[in-house]
């Protein structure tokens, strides 16, 4: 009869060797303990003692920079967008803007457009952040994201997106703009006027990071209460 599996001696569960890690000198050439043991050990053991966790892990980095390299390209590859993601959050943040983004957001923008350019239909797209970072408004949440080509993207910048839109696009690449501002507004809960006066706002009354963190309002709330708008 072949064994298959083996009682853990953490939880004395009899479970399929799968669910071990390999150990050359363990029975079977397995660990003793199961995957799951380990982990909440771990992450006890992690609870208890994290700060000392921590301070091992900043040296650790400190003494391997070239493996800590290899690791986040690995990641990078792995996960392009989870990584894109961690990358637009520590961004965010940073500026102290508004960060409200996930996996189903991110979903639910590419299926708009069907994973391709709002306004070229390209393949080779990029997040877009509407309201740049750059003027101290918007942020990184679904009302202020679309997505753009490469080309598109660079030549936008941190532009004013209307100004940039009458001097840079077709007239048929226009009409595409224009349902990019519907979209906007609608999800933005303003008319198509309202929400181009938001934006020429944010641009005209510029903030940095001291002054957001003197007034931690949303933009958007901000810009509804300095006009009186409903």
């Amino acid at each position: 009869m072949i064994v298959q599996s083996k009682v853990c001696t953490k939880c004395g569960e009899d479970k399929p060797f799968s669910e071990y890690y390999k150990h050359k000198e363990g029975k079977y050439r397995l660990r003793s303990s199961c995957k799951q043991c380990i982990a909440d050990y771990g992450k006890k053991y992690y609870e208890s003692n994290k700060e000392a966790c921590l301070k091992r892990g900043r040296e650790w980095a400190k003494r391997n920079p070239t493996k800590i390299s290899a690791i986040q390209e690995r990641y990078k590859e792995k996960n392009p967008e989870r990584y894109a993601n961690r990358w637009l959050k520590r961004r965010t943040i940073k500026r102290k803007l508004k960060y409200d983004f996930s996996p189903i957001i991110s979903k639910r923008i590419r299926r708009i457009t069907q994973n391709k350019c709002a306004i070229t239909g390209d393949d080779d797209i990029h997040l877009d952040h509407f309201i740049p970072m750059s003027t101290g408004h918007g942020g990184t949440y679904e009302g202020n994201l679309i997505l753009l080509s490469k080309e598109l993207n660079l030549s936008k910048g941190t532009r004013n997106p209307f100004i940039w839109a009458e001097d840079y696009l077709t007239e048929e690449q226009q009409k595409n703009f224009v349902k990019v501002i519907e979209y906007l507004s609608e999800i933005n809960g303003l008319t198509v006027d309202e929400y181009r006066r938001f934006v020429f706002w944010c641009f005209e009354n510029p903030r940095d990071v001291d002054e957001i963190s003197e007034d931690n309002r949303d933009s958007l709330d901000v810009w509804l209460r300095v006009n009186n708008v409903a």
